[in-house]
């Protein structure tokens, strides 16, 4: 028998099991709609603490801009939404849902100018962990 024939199933097995590649926020991982309605979300809850511009405010760091880029660039979706879940809003951490945390981060990606796509980020961890936050496009 042939080794090889042996070996390919075991191949393929290995090749499924493989994660999927990393997107990152150039790529377009939300909707224009995701992230107006974000917009509304922010502007009800976090817009004390980060301002109508989101530059910051007294109370939270600014949320656009070279500085936020910087500060979360290497770091994945997930991290930023679990930010916002966990700890925000400073009043009432814990109070917003996952999803409704991923909207807010859609519009804060728009802000920051990353590119709308066709289809929303979706609220799920595994998911989230896949986009990758780049402070410029390569």
């Amino acid at each position: 028998m042939n080794i090889r024939k042996l070996l390919i199933p075991f191949a393929l097995l290995g090749l499924a099991s493989m994660p999927a590649a990393a997107q990152t926020v150039w790529d377009g991982v939300y909707t224009a709609e995701q992230a107006e309605r974000g917009k509304d979300l922010y502007l009800a809850e976090c817009v004390l603490c980060h301002g109508a511009t989101l530059l910051g405010a007294e109370d939270g760091p600014a949320v656009t801009g070279d500085g936020f880029r910087a500060a979360w660039d290497g770091r994945t979706a997930d991290q930023l939404v679990e930010r916002i879940r966990t700890t925000m809003p400073a009043d009432g951490p814990g109070f917003l849902s996952r999803s409704q945390s991923t909207d807010i981060t859609a519009y804060l990606f728009s802000d920051n100018a990353f590119p709308t796509g066709e289809a929303e980020m979706k609220s799920s961890l595994a998911t989230l962990k896949k986009i990758v936050i780049k402070a410029e496009k390569e």
